[in-house]
């Protein structure tokens, strides 16, 4: 976190169905003690970034807004239900 100044920094190293290495590299910064930024891109295609935004309502609650690599913008309801 000093290093970058962001909360999560991560590499992930992929193969393509070519058989080509590639990377995807995801960045999450945490703004406040609710809200949740990731900015995850691919090393080789710069048009495939994916945008997270979470906020976390309740311990058990979060809604999530996201666009994927695609472009489309997603909205979700996330329900944690912990059973003993």
């Amino acid at each position: 976190q000093r290093l970058f100044g962001i909360s999560r920094f991560k590499i992930d190293p992929e193969v393509g169905g070519s058989g080509n290495p590639n990377a995807r590299v995801t960045v999450q910064q945490q703004v406040s003690d609710v809200i949740v930024l990731t900015f995850s891109s691919n090393l080789a295609e710069s048009a495939q970034q994916e945008i997270q935004i979470e906020y976390n309502v309740h311990r058990n609650v979060a809604m999530i807004l996201g666009r994927d690599k695609n472009g489309v913008i997603a909205f979700e309801i996330l329900l944690r239900q912990r059973l003993k």
